[in-house]
């Protein structure tokens, strides 16, 4: 499988979403605040309605440094399903069991 690099931040604010996002589609949609988060052509990932039913992983781009819309590049990232979400839905950018399990076979390639 292809390996896309993805973009990170460690101090990314958590905010709300500023509409609803449908439970199909890939639109854009923007969010309160971006404070730190990361932004630039290289994807991240982000969580929607995280630690509820509704809970939905997408990988995103964000153009500018201050920015506040989210380009969906794909849904129901991460072993998550595509679900509806509302205006004010909680969001943050996260790192993945994908992201642990491609650097996890790259080191396992290494010798020593």
């Amino acid at each position: 499988m292809a390996k896309t690099r993805r973009n990170y931040s460690g101090t990314s604010v958590s905010t709300t979403t500023q509409s609803q996002i449908l439970a199909t589609g890939t639109n854009p949609f923007t969010v309160q605040d971006v404070t730190n988060w990361p932004y630039g052509s290289e994807p991240f990932t982000i969580v929607v309605d995280p630690e509820t039913a509704s809970e939905e992983k997408m990988l995103v781009t964000r153009t500018n440094i201050g920015d506040p819309q989210i380009n969906v590049v794909e849904r129901a990232f991460d072993g998550t399903s595509a679900v509806e979400h509302a205006n004010g839905a909680t969001t943050f950018p996260v790192f993945t069991a994908l992201d642990a399990d491609e650097a996890n076979e790259l080191t396992s390639m290494w010798e020593s």
